[in-house]
């Protein structure tokens, strides 16, 4: 299970909507589950009720060994900006984890060839 913390800004947090945010971040992350420290999502109303894309859904992944991944939405509604999200975030994680593993085994060749030089 991963830890989450939300929190929202500029109006009231329901329990639906963090039910769906944890499902949706769950679900999204938990693959990689063994490599996450903590996850932190802000939601927000920006604008409050002029109207337009404001609802702004942040998520911070503080991963072990990596610096934090931070994705970010705005959309008209909250839920589908929680979506993008938690898509978004996935797709980040991954891209940073196959970095690790690509630095990794270069620092392995390098040494190796410095051993055997």
């Amino acid at each position: 299970m991963i830890r989450q913390h939300i929190i929202g800004h500029g109006f009231e947090l329901t329990e639906a909507i963090e039910q769906h945010i944890r499902q949706r971040f769950e679900t999204a992350l938990t693959s990689a589950a063994d490599q996450i420290v903590d996850v932190q999502v802000n939601v927000s109303d920006m604008n409050a009720n002029r109207g337009g894309e404001d609802k702004c859904c942040r998520a911070m992944i503080r991963l072990s060994g990596l610096p934090a991944v931070v994705v970010e939405a705005r959309n008209r509604d909250l839920y589908t900006a929680v979506d993008e999200v938690a898509h978004r975030a996935k797709s980040a994680l991954w891209r940073a984890l196959k970095r690790r593993q690509t630095l990794r085994r270069e620092y392995a060749e390098r040494k190796q060839r410095s051993e055997v030089a």
